[in-house]
């Protein structure tokens, strides 16, 4: 096989192999995602003593979250103990939030619901995920 052939046929391949490994390797970070809303959800005082009795609180936080990359996660903890929602941990009379740089499914720890909330992180490039360089099948698209 000649030298002009084999650079041919190598030539594709090493555009290929720069390509995934760019895809694959690319990180977003803070100067690379839009700012995002912030979704709040607050603990209200005796959530927790409501918890030890065996009482209900399904109100205080949903089951299910979808967010952006970019949002933030705030939980605004008026209760007298901490509470626990996934990456936000909120003492007690504290505030805690935390931005999703990245797209993806969390099940996230719960403290108030006592068991897993999914957050849910949709990429805001218009269903397309650089991350695995593929569109997210359903994603919903900004208009």
């Amino acid at each position: 096989m000649s030298r002009g052939m084999l650079a041919w046929i190598m030539a594709p391949v090493v555009l290929l192999v720069g390509i995934v490994t760019f895809a694959v390797t690319r990180s977003d970070t803070s100067a690379d995602v839009p700012e995002g809303v912030t979704t709040s959800f607050d603990v209200p005082l005796g959530t927790a003593a409501a918890l030890r009795r065996g009482e209900s609180v399904d109100d205080v936080l949903p089951q299910a979250l979808t967010l952006r990359v970019g949002d933030w996660l705030e939980l605004v903890n008026l209760d007298d103990e901490t509470h626990r929602l996934g990456p936000v941990v909120a003492r007690a009379g504290e505030t805690a939030r935390v931005r999703f740089y990245e797209a993806g499914r969390f099940d996230a720890a719960c403290s108030v619901a006592q068991d897993t909330v999914v957050i849910e992180v949709l990429d805001r490039r218009d269903g397309w995920s650089w991350r695995r360089g593929l569109p997210w099948p359903g994603a919903p698209r900004e208009t």
